[in-house]
């Protein structure tokens, strides 16, 4: 992807637009992540949590992987991005 401050500057923005996605979707979503395995959880709750395990793999994969396939881990944490955002339109 480039030099180490690009990637860095990558996923800090990449970060925040996905706090503020799920803050934008907290009605739907819930305002913390429950593991699906535990007891109190609700469908919310869940969703959440497996939007927030999706989006950190994308990021490891960008910060760890080849430069090459950092463009498309990118375009799918832009994607996954959208997708909450469009939760509240």
């Amino acid at each position: 992807m480039g030099s180490e401050s690009t990637v860095h500057d990558t996923v800090k923005f990449l970060t925040w637009s996905f706090t503020k996605a799920t803050m934008r979707a907290v009605s739907l979503l819930g305002n913390r992540a429950v593991r699906p395995s535990s007891p109190a959880t609700t469908r919310g709750s869940w969703k959440l949590y497996e939007y927030q395990v999706e989006f950190s793999y994308i990021l490891d994969e960008i910060t760890r992987g080849s430069k090459y396939i950092s463009t498309k881990n990118v375009h799918l944490a832009n994607e996954l991005i959208e997708e909450i955002n469009n939760l509240v339109k």
